[in-house]
């Protein structure tokens, strides 16, 4: 029977949260996307003339702040990716 390794803490922490940034940005791109359709059936509905300009700012608005909120909660997840 071969001894067992002990895992620390931290490392069992990190193995759990190797899948996190995939999951945040899948996030990210369904809400730019959501966003984008959103946007665009508004307009759709409406009967009134497709605006590009619209639908790009309110995108890169939604990217924008998701960015900062998927960043934010991985540092508080995830520090040691940030102060290596």
């Amino acid at each position: 029977m071969q001894p067992t390794r002990e895992i620390p803490r931290h490392e069992q922490l990190r193995m759990s949260t190797a899948k996190m940034p995939r999951v945040f940005w899948l996030i990210w791109i369904m809400a730019i996307a959501t966003t984008a359709g959103y946007t665009w059936w508004g307009t759709f509905s409406t009967g009134m003339p497709l605006d590009m300009t619209q639908i790009m700012l309110r995108s890169a608005i939604v990217g924008l702040v998701g960015l900062i909120v998927i960043t934010r909660i991985e540092a508080r997840m995830a520090p040691w990716r940030f102060f290596k």
